[in-house]
């Protein structure tokens, strides 16, 4: 995914509290895009989904800062 619409996307969904939202759309950008792009949605998403997701994508997500790095 364009790093611009990366961060447009990030934006939207963190400053919307759209988590239901990146909650769905993360396995279609991990699928489409891969782990990199995909640990980047986590910080919208809700610690219990973190949770279960995060062991997956913690070699995409270390370093992001955000729920991504702390969960």
């Amino acid at each position: 995914m364009p790093s611009s619409a990366d961060r447009l996307l990030s934006a939207l969904l963190s400053s919307r509290r759209r988590t239901a939202l990146a909650e769905r759309l993360l396995p279609r950008v991990r699928e489409a895009w891969g782990d990199h792009e995909a640990a980047r949605l986590l910080r919208a998403c809700s610690t219990p989904f973190v949770a279960r997701h995060l062991p997956s994508l913690a070699h995409a997500a270390a370093g992001r800062g955000g729920r991504a790095a702390g969960a």
